[in-house]
């Protein structure tokens, strides 16, 4: 007959309690086990050590020679360590240097593999890296280095066409185009390195290099032949060339102990020609005319120095011949508002001249300021006049102006020239 064991309500309870329920590793490496009645259990230190080659496979750089694809390399990371012999050998592009050689293949039948040069601190760093598929093959290798020590013929390079690198000693170049959006500030430099190299300003100007021996051309962009210097905010003063071999300003030249001039070609008929602004520090001036008039026939030029037509302001006379005819004739005016200075026709392409010159510009008497001229004027046949005379404008005072007008308000014609010139005093 079988026997039946039981257990007991208590035994039961027994077995339930000291029942393991749970489980984990402590901070110190040690599996602590729990029971149901919460009390636990130390199973001792529970952590293993890793089989080797179990994350990273060391392989023998003697079974991969570089042509191999990525498929000859295991799953996840190969390492392996290269003699400069084993990289020569191999066919490896780092060859006849130490180094290491990192291969990951993170997916079947793709790679990239990282070489890094191992030596002495005197040996230069290399950082190598390429990547490909079996299907493709390898890519060609790119070399990095440390940006703070850049072998001698390294260039930088980007997209194929950009680059930047060391020249000489010294130097940096590119071979393509450097645009700066900030400023430029050197202690010195060099523009160009030989004849027509030239500097670009804006769209508008150039400096060139022209071949000739230390000199710089200034040239337009539109138009090599032309050029020209504008000075000031308000643009208002400049420098150009005129024509071959001539330089011009459309203002006036001020050379300090030297030379004044100033220009006015008319291009519409004026009544009154003015030039202001004359330096009073003039030892003299020297005005030389080249005009018609509108209409009339021929008239008196007469001037005025600082704008000054009170009826007593100036006097004046002159001595008048025609050779032709041998006519002669002579006036004076001792109290008068104006000066005459010459006589201008109006006789189609026959253009009077005169010259006047004033000395004492400066005022060194404290008096008056006295002034001569001569002036010739051809009206036809037979009527060819030459006026010379002289006068004085009778006030003291800073002079620095001078008005030349035609008697009875008539105009002076279009293409009229007037040059002003002075001397400075030594």
């Amino acid at each position: 007959m079988a026997t039946v064991t039981g257990l007991t309500a208590t035994r039961m309870e027994a077995i339930e309690a000291a029942s393991i329920v749970d489980g984990e590793i402590d901070i110190n490496g040690h599996l602590i086990l729990t029971r149901f009645d919460t009390t636990t259990i130390d199973a001792g230190y529970a952590l293993v050590a890793i089989p080797d080659n179990s994350i990273v496979t060391y392989i023998d750089i003697d079974d991969y020679p570089e042509t191999d694809l990525p498929s000859s390399y295991p799953m996840g990371f190969s390492l392996t360590w290269v003699t400069a012999t084993e990289a020569t050998a191999g066919g490896w592009d780092f060859g006849g240097m130490d180094g290491t050689l990192l291969t990951v293949q993170a997916l079947a039948a793709s790679a990239y593999q990282m070489w890094t040069r191992s030596g002495a601190s005197s040996v230069e760093y290399e950082y190598w890296m390429r990547q490909g598929t079996n299907s493709g093959g390898w890519s060609a290798w790119s070399k990095f280095y440390a940006l703070n020590n850049l072998p001698s013929t390294q260039q930088i390079v980007w997209a194929g066409d950009t680059n930047l690198y060391r020249s000489a000693a010294n130097t940096l170049k590119t071979d393509d185009a450097l645009i700066v959006v900030g400023d430029v500030t050197a202690a010195k430099g060099r523009f160009g390195g030989g004849s027509g190299d030239a500097v670009f300003i804006g769209d508008d100007g150039k400096l060139v290099d022209v071949n000739i021996a230390d000199a710089v051309g200034i040239q337009g962009q539109q138009n090599a032949a032309n050029a020209v210097l504008v000075f000031g905010s308000a643009k208002d003063t400049n420098l150009y060339r005129n024509g071959v071999g001539q330089l011009k300003t459309d203002g006036i030249i001020v050379a300090d102990n030297t030379l004044y001039v100033a220009r006015q070609t008319i291009g519409a008929d004026t009544a009154t020609v003015t030039f202001s602004s004359i330096p009073s520090n003039l030892r003299d001036i020297t005005l030389k005319v080249s005009a018609r008039m509108a209409s009339g026939g021929a008239v008196a030029m007469y001037l005025r120095i600082n704008g000054a037509s009170g009826a007593s302001d100036y006097a004046w006379s002159y001595a008048q011949c025609n050779p032709g005819t041998g006519a002669y004739n002579s006036a004076h005016d001792d109290a008068d508002g104006q000066a005459v200075c010459g006589v201008i026709n109006d006789t189609t392409g026959r253009w009077s001249n005169a010259t006047i010159q004033i000395t004492g510009w400066d005022n060194p008497h404290s008096g008056d300021v006295a002034f001569t001229y001569v002036s010739h004027s051809y009206l036809a046949v037979g009527a060819n006049f030459v006026t010379w005379g002289g006068g004085i404008y009778k006030t003291s005072a800073a002079y620095t102006s001078i008005s030349l007008f035609l008697n009875g308000g008539i105009s002076f014609k279009t293409g009229s020239d007037f040059l002003l010139t002075g001397t400075y005093p030594a």
